[in-house]
This record gives structure tokens, sequence and C-alpha cells, in this order.
């Protein structure tokens, strides 16, 4: 699944560190921290 991401985790966590906002990893494919952000 790795290769698969779209954008690092390092850059998702800075974006959000920069915008003042929460940082989850999700995948609805793998069912991981889908229910999360609701």
């Amino acid at each position: 699944m790795e290769d698969e991401r779209v954008i690092s985790y390092e850059r998702g966590k800075q974006l959000a560190d920069q915008l003042g906002l929460e940082f989850y990893e999700t995948s609805a494919k793998e069912n991981i921290n889908v229910k999360v952000g609701i």
C-alpha cells in the first residue's frame, strides 16, 4: 500500500500542522480510520 500513496505521510502531517488541523491516515480499502473524521 505504501507504493500507492498519493501524498507521503510526512507531507500530509506537515500540511495539517501548518493549517492547525488533525492528521489521520485513512484507507477505505483496508477499513483503517474510515470513521475517525465523522
